[in-house]
């Protein structure tokens, strides 16, 4: 579905007993959708 890949950005990991997390991001141009930029906290 990703007709292009403009950018992307992932944090640091910030890391807690035995867990870590990251923030990621990116931006794309998806099939039928068009420009857009998405985010998430992965845990």
């Amino acid at each position: 579905m990703v007709e292009a890949f403009h950018g992307g950005t992932v944090s640091d990991p910030l890391v807690q007993d035995d867990h870590f997390t990251c923030a990621m991001s990116m931006d794309v141009t998806l099939k039928g959708a068009g420009r857009m930029e998405m985010s998430e906290l992965a845990v």
